[in-house]
C-alpha cells in the first residue's frame, strides 16, 4: 500500500515561526514534522511514500535527498529518494511530487493518480501528527464497506454547551457533547479517485462532503491522540510533548 503526503500549502500562519522553511520542514524535535509522519506511515508498514510537494519544493528536496541513503534519482516530475532511514523508522522510499505552490489539496491528489491506481492508498497531511492504526482503520473500512475512512479524534470537551436560535437559547448540555474532527489521516479504496475530477478543486471542501452525505465515508474512532501545526503555539506545544515523552512519542504509539 502506498502512502499520500500533502505538503504543499504556503502554511501561512506558522510562517512567522520560520519564513525560510515551508510548514512541513519546520521541526519537532531534531527532524521536521515531514519526518514524523513518515515515520507514523513506516510504523504501519507502509514503506512506499509520496510527498506532494509545491510551496518551496526544492528545500522539502534537499531535504529528502541529504537524508537518502541511495543516490537522487529522477523521473520526469518526480523525485526518487530509495532506503530513506529517519530516526525510529524503518526503511522506506520516499517520491516526492512537485504539484504546484498553488493547487488546492484536490488537485495535488488529482495530479498524483497515476501513481496509486487501482489499489487501495493512504493520504494525509504533513502538518498534523496522529496515533494512526491502519489495521484499525482497514477493519473499519471493510466492515463498513465505505469507499474511504478518516481517523476522527474526539476533542476533550469540559463545559456546558448551548442551544441557540438567533439570541434565545433553547436549551443545555452540560458536559456531555461529543464533538468529533477530522484527524487527517485517511485509508482510501481506488473509486475515491473517481470523486476528484478536476485539478481546480479541494479535497476538504469539494470531495469530501458529497461522499458523506451519500453515506460513502466510515470514521475510525479509535484516535487517542491527534495534534495539527497551524500555529507558533501548536508548534510549541508539540516540541513540549516530543521533549516530555522522547523516544515513547505518542503519534508513534502501537
Amino acid at each position: 500500500m502506498r502512502g499520500l503526503i500533502f505538503a504543499g500549502g504556503l502554511g501561512t500562519r506558522i510562517r512567522g515561526l520560520d519564513p525560510n522553511l515551508p510548514k512541513p520542514l519546520i521541526r519537532v524535535g531534531p527532524l521536521p514534522i515531514l519526518a514524523h509522519v513518515i515515520g507514523i506511515y513506516a510504523r504501519n508498514g507502509i514503506r512506499d511514500i509520496v510527498v506532494l510537494g509545491g510551496y518551496k519544493v526544492d528545500l522539502i528536496k534537499t531535504f529528502l535527498g541529504a537524508h537518502s541513503d541511495c543516490k537522487l534519482l529522477s523521473r520526469g516530475d518526480a523525485w526518487l529518494f530509495g532506503d530513506t532511514r529517519f530516526e525510529g523508522s524503518p526503511p522506506c522510499t520516499v517520491t516526492l511530487l512537485d504539484t504546484g505552490a498553488e493547487t488546492d489539496t484536490g488537485g495535488r491528489l488529482y495530479l498524483a493518480k497515476d501513481m496509486v491506481q487501482g489499489e487501495r492508498f493512504c493520504l494525509t497531511y504533513g502538518d498534523s501528527l496522529v496515533d494512526f492504526d491502519l489495521a484499525r482503520s482497514l477493519s473499519v473500512l471493510e466492515k463498513e464497506r465505505a469507499i474511504g475512512v478518516l481517523c476522527s479524534y474526539q476533542l476533550p470537551f469540559s463545559y456546558g454547551a448551548l442551544s441557540l436560535e438567533g439570541d434565545r437559547v433553547t436549551g443545555f448540555a452540560e458536559k456531555s457533547v461529543n464533538i468529533f474532527v477530522n484527524a487527517g489521516f485517511y485509508v482510501l479504496e481506488p473509486q475515491m479517485l473517481d470523486h476528484v475530477a478536476r485539478i481546480d478543486c479541494s479535497f476538504e471542501r469539494d470531495v469530501l462532503p458529497p461522499l458523506a452525505t451519500r453515506r460513502l465515508l466510515a470514521a475510525d474512532r479509535g484516535v487517542r491522540f491527534w495534534h495539527p501545526m497551524d500555529t507558533p503555539a501548536d508548534h510549541a506545544e508539540l516540541t513540549a510533548l516530543y521533549e516530555k515523552n522522547y523516544p515513547n512519542l505518542p503519534w508513534l504509539a502501537k
